[in-house]
């Protein structure tokens, strides 16, 4: 198999995966809705139960009141229970509480992604669509010079110049099909992570908003530091999913095409390595990071030194669950920053070593 045939083989097999992966997020996303309004109805819900509590537990204070009017230990008993009335009703604040945080940092950020996405989404899809036409029309004007040029270097009076205006033909043919399977490879790659990208942060609006519930058990604690640990890092890919990329390509990773006249092969080595540093987010999770960026916090995400300020630490513990001062909401925190806090709070739950 020729070079040329090796990358249109990749192109096709790597357009296809971005077809599938388009198709998933669009199936995933009326689930998506209908968890919006089950979250919206769930947090309808638990306010009318609260209400309903502290409207119980204002009745049994009555009754408390009856009972330290009476003497001896009938006086002693109403006290405890005016004790057990205060202890209730900071019980019920803190589901109160919990029941702020749903809406703030889960129902809204949901509901602002899924709107983002039902915009950004189909021009992303429309964009690789025009782009795959565009490349497969340059692929057949290159095809078409080629036999050109090779009918002409096949004739008997042939000269080395046309043996050479054969040879860049066929040269250009090859990188244009470089370039093709390097798109593809781009655009498989910026699917995949705005695939991955809107779990991440459904995971993480979850978590801080029941992660309370889970601490309680150890086990239920593992279980959230393992979503914090696979929610890392959402603008990047993990090697899982490059591996997809690369299994797919003709060399591997290559989401840049060489300079023509450079071997695929010392590119394709190279990219592996500098390819951290060249990969940008794709412009629907760069709009999205701006969106939802908090002031203060790095805009390339948290590097190891990076250290959150006490306020940052771990905003959604606010009595609220709403905003902050500065007018934030802290449903809207990237996910990085949220991350981080996390850690934070789960390194402080482990205690010493």
């Amino acid at each position: 198999m020729s070079a040329k045939q090796a990358h249109n083989v990749a192109s096709e097999a790597l357009g296809s995966l971005t077809e599938q992966v388009f198709s998933q997020i669009k199936m995933a996303t009326p689930a998506l809705e209908e968890l919006s309004k089950a979250a919206k109805s769930y947090h309808a819900a638990i306010e009318l139960a609260n209400q309903a509590a502290n409207t119980f537990i204002d009745s049994f204070g009555k009754v408390a009141v009856t009972a330290t009017r009476a003497r001896g230990a009938t006086h002693e008993l109403g006290v405890v229970m005016q004790k057990l009335v205060s202890a209730h009703h900071e019980i019920v604040k803190e589901r109160e509480s919990q029941a702020n945080k749903l809406a703030n940092q889960f129902v809204a950020p949901l509901q602002k992604r899924l709107k983002a996405e039902s915009k950004n989404l189909p021009k992303l899809e429309d964009d690789f669509r025009s782009e795959t036409k565009h490349h497969k029309n340059d692929l057949k004007k290159a095809g078409q010079s080629t036999i050109k040029a090779q009918k002409s270097a096949n004739k008997k009076a042939a000269d080395r110049d046309r043996q050479a205006k054969m040879a860049q033909a066929l040269e250009a043919m090859t990188h244009k099909a470089q370039l093709f399977e390097a798109f593809n490879q781009r655009t498989l790659r910026d699917v995949l992570i705005e695939e991955r990208r809107r779990y991440a942060y459904l995971v993480d609006n979850w978590c801080s908003v029941f992660d309370m519930d889970f601490a309680h058990s150890e086990t239920n604690l593992a279980l959230i530091k393992d979503a914090v640990a696979l929610t890392h890092a959402p603008n990047e890919l993990p090697p899982t999913s490059e591996q997809l990329i690369a299994s797919s390509g003709s060399n591997g990773l290559m989401f840049e095409a060489p300079p023509i006249g450079t071997s695929a092969s010392s590119v394709g080595s190279s990219s592996s390595t500098s390819r951290q540093s060249s990969v940008q987010p794709s412009p629907l999770t760069q709009e999205l990071q701006s969106m939802y960026h908090p002031p203060g916090a790095p805009v390339g995400g948290l590097s190891a030194a990076y250290e959150p300020t006490a306020e940052q630490i771990n905003p959604r513990r606010s009595p609220n669950g709403g905003s902050s001062p500065n007018g934030h909401v802290s449903g809207g925190v990237a996910l990085d920053l949220v991350l981080a806090q996390q850690r934070a709070s789960l390194t402080v739950n482990d205690g010493p070593a």
